[in-house]
């Protein structure tokens, strides 16, 4: 949409002879012309301030432009004296509150004199009876609004002036949004969850639901930044998943129709929760934290959970068709991380099939928690007091590790690929589930813990060169474990430097080092910085290979299989092509904010999944060579193909445009 810049609150109001021969004034609070039709009096300027052009009732003609009342912006509002302070005579002031948008009576806003204040009602009506004849300006705050801009307006007064009966003041309260939500086919969603997902920063989000129709209206929203006013819209439905859009806010209007978001198709997941007795709970919470796909699991939506509801039910409405994990916990909080570990997880579902207009069926049994206690150890059998233990659950998943060894780090978990007892691969999800401390004497205790594959890993918090102690563990339904001690052994180190093809040390390097992988991903948080000389020491290492990956930005990443022990490595890194791009909606060339990025040659991958307002994404950790970007986003197809050459210390720039479906 065409912008225009935003010009400054203004001067909007002419008195005079207009107070003796009309009966309503109006004050217009705005920061931007308004051209629409049938609007209120023309706005003019003069001499850089905005006024009302009033006709004159004698000539006929203009009388000019007499800004005798003003509003501007405060950071707070002004200090109310207690009721019966001194003050010159009282005069009435009185009027009604209206929006910019689409001029509806404004409510529940806060009208503040020096004397007093009220609140508008249902109909934006206001009165203060006892405004001081030396009082200069009232401060109106739309303060109970759920989404609105909050910030104060101040109205300055004519100190001449009598009472001021019949005032309409307009108030720029935010933009309001029209549209409708349908499926793919055009047919309309039903009591569709809209969801402001990028509101302002103090309000935070802000949602309603579509009528019967499909339709919807979302008043007073302002976007988070001024610089360029856009809000991003999400809805979902019963059987549609979730979909984005990006809405341009123009500077013109404060109206925007036509906001049209049109979902893909998903499914339902519901049942009930049963305890160890079989009776049936009301309360707990499921989620579909990790989706398997093709040999490979990735985070899925955060958004994907319900709580037991009064129906001693849950349901997730809007699940996008494909194989998750499931997890449930009794009580009413979710599963969810304390610091680094879940609470609350009893039982997991490894592989639940959805299917897009298909309501699935899943009850749960839960089981009581266990509970492990025991030792920590140096080498020596001397209790050690300065260790973490942590309780991680092995989850096998029903996908095969396609791609040889591998790990990828998840949102709250990582999975990786290893070999079967019976031969070939498979994979496992490894979750966090309990951690401590260990106390006075290297004693420790984990408590409600799951049932299944556990895996007791010490780590020191002292530095030094202890390797950590791992130890597995077969728990069962309300286990108590006693004696699980566990012994630190000695630790391995891998030190080095990361250098530039000149020699010269790269001192914004990172390093990261996993245990030996043909492929893996990561978290940017896994990095460790090197030193003052571009120097590293990864040290407390077990015995056996890992991998070790070096990056800096505009360089390409290095990777290097190193076993532990290995000491002054030289890993050198080269200047990197920049690969950059924008991803845009074939419909209307607007950037579509959310979608998954994949970019490979024939010797490796890396995916993203991409968040950005403006639909864009830059990689400088790529070497020289062809490369096939894809693209992927929910509701739209096809997948996005495109070949690049990437060529060294060069840019290139890539425009992709998806078509929905």
């Amino acid at each position: 949409m065409a912008r225009s810049k935003r010009s400054p609150l203004g001067l909007l109001l002419g008195l005079g002879a207009l107070l003796a021969c009309v009966a309503v004034v109006t004050l217009i609070f705005m920061d931007g012309p308004e051209r629409a039709a049938g609007a209120d009096p023309l706005l003019v300027e003069r001499g850089g301030e905005r006024g009302m052009q009033v006709p004159d009732p004698v000539a006929g003609g203009s009388q000019g432009t007499q800004p005798l009342l003003t509003e501007r912006a405060v950071p707070v509002p002004l200090e109310t004296p207690p009721r019966g302070s001194a003050s010159a005579a009282g005069r009435r002031v009185s009027g009604t509150l209206l929006r910019r948008s689409d001029r509806s009576p404004l409510s529940d806003a806060l009208i503040e004199g020096r004397h007093g204040q009220t609140h508008s009602d249902d109909q934006g009506r206001f009165a203060l009876p006892d405004v001081g004849a030396d009082e200069l300006s009232l401060v109106m705050t739309p303060d109970r609004q759920p989404s609105v801009d909050r910030r104060p307006r101040v109205v300055d007064l004519p100190a001449d002036a009598g009472d001021l009966d019949g005032l309409q003041f307009i108030l720029d309260t935010g933009w309001l949004l029209e549209g409708r939500v349908t499926g793919q086919a055009g047919e309309p969603v039903p009591e569709a969850r809209v969801l402001l997902r990028r509101g302002p920063q103090e309000h935070g989000h802000h949602y309603l639901r579509a009528d019967a129709q499909g339709r919807f209206s979302m008043r007073d929203v302002v976007p988070e930044s001024q610089a360029r006013p856009s809000l991003l819209l999400e809805a979902k439905g019963e059987f549609h998943g979730p979909m984005q859009l990006l809405v341009d806010l123009p500077a013109e209007t404060r109206r925007v129709t036509g906001v049209d978001l049109v979902l893909p198709a998903a499914g339902v997941l519901e049942g009930q929760l049963f305890d160890v007795q079989g009776a049936l709970l009301s309360g707990g919470m499921v989620r579909l934290p990790w989706l398997v796909s093709d040999g490979w699991v990735q985070d899925a939506a955060p958004e994907l959970e319900a709580a037991v509801g009064v129906k001693r039910r849950y349901r997730i409405e809007g699940v996008p068709p494909g194989t998750y994990v499931a997890l449930a916990s009794a009580g009413d909080s979710s599963p969810r991380r304390s610091g680094e570990a879940w609470e609350g997880l009893l039982v997991s579902k490894p592989g639940v099939l959805l299917e897009a207009g298909r309501v699935t069926t899943l009850d749960w049994n839960l089981s009581a928690p266990a509970r492990v206690r025991g030792r920590v150890t140096d080498a020596a059998g001397n209790p050690f007091e300065q260790a973490d233990v942590e309780a991680l659950w092995q989850l096998v998943l029903p996908a095969p590790g396609r791609f040889g060894s591998w790990t990828s780090a998840l949102r709250h978990a990582t999975a990786r690929s290893r070999e079967r007892v019976t031969g070939g691969l498979e994979t496992v999800l490894t979750i966090r589930v309990g951690q401590t401390s260990t106390l006075r004497g290297g004693g420790y205790e984990l408590t409600y813990l799951p049932r299944g594959e556990l895996l007791l890993r010490a780590t020191t918090t002292a530095g030094g060169e202890l390797a950590p102690a791992e130890r597995e563990l077969q728990l069962g339904g309300g286990e108590d474990l006693t004696g699980v001690d566990l012994m630190l052994g000695r630790g391995l180190s891998i030190s080095g430097q990361v250098r530039d093809e000149q020699g010269r040390p790269l001192l914004e390097a990172r390093v990261l080092l996993v245990p030996q992988s043909d492929v893996f991903n990561y978290r940017e948080d896994d990095f460790r910085d090197v030193g003052a000389d571009a120097g590293f020491s990864l040290s407390g290492l077990s015995d056996g290979n890992y991998t070790l990956l070096a990056r800096c930005p505009g360089h390409r990443d290095a990777l290097q299989q190193v076993p532990a022990g290995a000491v002054g490595l030289s890993i050198t890194l080269s200047p990197a092509p920049l690969l950059a791009g924008q991803v845009l909606v074939a419909a209307n060339a607007s950037p579509l904010p959310s979608y998954h990025l994949r970019i490979e040659d024939e010797a490796m991958f890396m995916e993203a999944d991409i968040d950005h307002s403006e639909g864009r994404f830059e990689v400088d950790s790529l070497g020289a060579g062809t490369y096939t970007v894809t693209i992927r986003a929910a509701g739209y197809a096809p997948e996005v193909q495109a070949g690049v050459v990437l060529r060294r210390g060069e840019a290139t720039e890539l425009t992709l445009l998806l078509r929905r479906r």
